[in-house]
């Protein structure tokens, strides 16, 4: 008899809200311009939830990024407070998709989708090339099935309502909407501040 336990591994957070319309519609009317690489939009505010228009749609993410960062992750509120730095729309015409990428100066990261169906583009989550959570890349070793302790990447279809956080140091990308509809969804990022002392010897405030 024998058991297994993954350690170490990389908390993902997973919830599904149930939206008004009005979210979206909200988002709908902001103003948006074509990213460089012309495979999405984004919202030319990107502090898109410090608008007091989207003070529902902050209330929900503030929220689910209290349950990640103070009960999934069991952080002490009492010494690190979360602090959302940037938040902007993203609109997916049919054809679109978001290249590999992760999100720099921030702790935090997450998607909130106001509008996706089930060929709307898979997010991706990928594992870092650095990450030897069991074999280093000195060789390339075969498995005969995978798991969240050996696979590569991790492809999840969200659908309206969905709610996805995760640290911002994880790679990610979208695959192509092949929906006749714009998907639409709200990405944001989080610092923890506070005051971080070890011993008697270091002491960080950030």
């Amino acid at each position: 008899m024998f058991q297994s336990q993954d350690l170490f591994g990389v908390p993902i957070y997973l919830a599904h809200v149930d939206l008004q319309s009005q979210l979206l519609e909200d988002l709908k009317s902001e103003e948006w311009h074509r990213f460089p690489a012309s495979n999405g939009w984004g919202t030319t505010d990107k502090h898109l939830l410090d608008n007091p228009k989207h003070k529902d749609l902050r209330n929900i993410v503030d929220e689910h990024a209290s349950n990640y960062v103070y009960r999934t992750l069991q952080v002490n509120h009492a010494v690190h407070q979360l602090d959302m730095l940037n938040t902007w729309g993203v609109k997916h015409n049919t054809g679109d998709w978001a290249q590999k990428h992760d999100h720099v100066n921030s702790m935090i990261s997450g998607i909130i989708y106001l509008s996706s169906e089930h060929d709307s583009g898979k997010l991706i989550l990928h594992k870092q090339l650095q990450w030897n959570n069991i074999f280093p890349r000195t060789t390339f070793i075969e498995f005969t099935g995978f798991s969240a302790s050996t696979a590569e990447e991790w492809n999840y279809q969200p659908r309206t309502g969905d709610i996805v956080i995760f640290p911002s140091h994880v790679e990610h990308s979208v695959t192509k909407n092949l929906n006749a509809n714009d998907r639409y969804c709200v990405a944001f990022n989080y610092f923890l501040r506070g005051t971080s002392t070890v011993g008697d010897h270091s002491t960080l405030t950030l």
